[in-house]
């Protein structure tokens, strides 16, 4: 191969361009290798930026829910403190009523005890009692062969039923 057909490859490729591209790249080699590096550093970084930016958001997002949440359980444990005063204080009710219920219901017993006992004197006395002596109460009805013994209760000797 000579010079001219050198010289006309070099010139069918490109010409002066050719040689200015081959010394370039000669020349600069290191320069774009750094270029290109920093380039792809450039949109590596630019990537983790965009990244980091929307977990930045995907955090600030998570603070306010967490924040609407934390709102709503504090007022539901204010509600709930509220409706166990309501719970307490009608409870505290339910026990007094229950208290009084109980109270009205020992002197109902008291009260229907001493009425049994009166009626109980009250049969005792038709039936039974005769202040004629024996031989005088032979028209008796129902007849009283042996005299029926009457324990009056404690109600009727005098002393007096609690109300």
């Amino acid at each position: 191969m000579n010079w001219e057909n050198i010289g006309v490859l070099i010139g069918a490729l490109g010409g002066l361009e050719l040689i200015k591209f081959l010394v370039n790249l000669l020349v600069n080699r290191k320069t774009n290798s750094r270029k290109n590096d920093a380039e792809a550093s450039g949109a590596e970084a630019e990537a983790d930026k965009k990244e980091w930016e929307l977990e930045e958001k995907r955090i600030a997002d998570l603070h306010e829910s967490f924040k609407i949440v934390s709102e709503q359980l504090q007022t539901a444990l204010k509600n709930g403190a509220r409706k166990d005063e309501i719970i307490e204080e009608k409870t505290a009710l339910i026990r007094k009523l229950n208290d009084k219920i109980f109270e009205l219901q020992n002197r109902l017993i008291a009260k229907e005890q001493v009425a049994a006992s009166k009626d109980r004197f009250i049969d005792w006395l038709k039936l039974w009692h005769c202040s004629k002596e024996k031989s005088e109460c032979d028209n008796r009805r129902p007849p009283q062969p042996i005299p029926m013994r009457y324990d009056p209760p404690v109600e009727m000797n005098g002393v007096a039923v609690k109300e």
